[in-house]
């Protein structure tokens, strides 16, 4: 019910597959879908709309545990960020100003990062996708803001899609990972949408990690 939310909505046909290399997975295996399914969708460049501010207000503002969580995950990335909330706007303060700042007015790359977290936990417990994930990150933080995204979707039991057309963006996902560990990377998947040349049926590829590192390294796309 709020304006500024969409869903994506996908259908698996009877029957349909997807290939991941050797192995066929029904579609509904592999993504845990049943035949139709409509999931939340983040959209390109979202801004400060009421969904993250009801979200803060409802479920972080007066949850200690949820703020502690909030700040350490904003603070892995920009470490010098303290957080304070009024009726109408998220008032931003650093360690070394006395004097808030409204966090719409901040950098791009703060408000997303803002902005995926309390999609993330306004959605606890279910999938959302976010269109172009790497939109307003600067290439020097986006292994540490995807270790960040990735961290809050596990603590939150939330299964992510998202989309991208940066190569770069791909190989820090994969940076990040590794350093996350074993049970991220048996979790990961990296699905490639290609339009068949006869039939024009889009057909779904889908990598593991291992599979995802192999193709990246001889410049396979995976966009």
């Amino acid at each position: 019910d709020t304006p500024d939310l969409s869903y994506l909505s996908m259908r698996k046909r009877e029957g349909a597959w997807v290939q991941e290399n050797s192995v066929k997975h029904k579609l509904g295996v592999l993504l845990e879908f049943g035949k139709e399914t409509s999931v939340p969708l983040m959209p390109f460049a979202s801004g400060l709309g009421g969904l993250v501010l009801n979200t803060y207000r409802e479920i972080v503002q007066y949850d200690k545990d949820l703020r502690g969580k909030l700040l350490r995950f904003i603070r892995a990335m920009f470490s010098e960020i303290e957080d304070k909330y009024n009726e109408s706007s998220i008032v931003v303060f650093t360690r070394n100003s006395a004097k808030g700042i409204d966090l719409a007015y901040f950098g791009e790359g703060l408000i997303k990062v803002f902005n995926v977290l309390m999609f993330v936990l306004e959605f606890r417990n279910k999938s959302l996708a976010i269109d172009e994930i790497d939109a307003g990150i600067h290439y020097s933080r986006m292994k540490d803001y995807w270790k960040v995204i990735l961290q809050s979707a596990w603590e939150n039991n939330v299964q992510l899609f998202a989309t991208t057309h940066n190569r770069e963006c791909i190989q820090y996902y994969m940076e990040a990972l590794e350093e996350l560990g074993d049970e991220y990377k048996e979790k990961a998947r990296s699905i490639r949408l290609v339009e068949h040349a006869q039939t024009r049926e889009i057909i779904s590829f889908t990598s593991m990690i291992g599979e995802m590192k192999e193709d990246f390294a001889v410049g396979n796309e995976l966009r």
